[in-house]
């Protein structure tokens, strides 16, 4: 095989290699972006469930609920993307805090 048929070769090796990267890359993109929707669909849940809990007595139930709510749906999405135990382990740990703070009626520790 000559050099310039080899080169021709690589080169276009070089090509797919760079297209499957950028498959790659653009899917990752794409679970970013569910990701970053889901963490939006999240905050304004969260949002509601704060203003449930300030028109309402009984809205402390309804915070709970919401974010057991909220943190299955971000946990579902961070699942599949391989992030980390601990980071799921974090904010469980977190939400849990706040669901004891919201039953207690006490504000939430910064």
């Amino acid at each position: 095989m000559s050099d310039r048929i080899k080169t021709v070769l690589d080169i276009d090796e070089t090509i797919q290699g760079l297209d499957t990267t950028m498959k790659r890359m653009n899917t990752t993109l794409d679970d970013f972006d569910t990701v970053m929707r889901t963490f939006t669909d999240a905050l304004k849940d969260f949002d509601e469930a704060i203003n449930a809990l300030k028109t309402s007595a009984s809205g402390i139930d309804g915070v709970v609920d919401r974010t057991n709510h909220i943190l299955s749906r971000v946990e579902g999405v961070l699942a599949p993307l391989g992030i980390p135990e601990f980071v799921s382990s974090m904010a469980a740990h977190a939400a849990a805090n706040m669901r004891k703070a919201a039953t207690m009626g006490l504000p939430r520790k910064r």
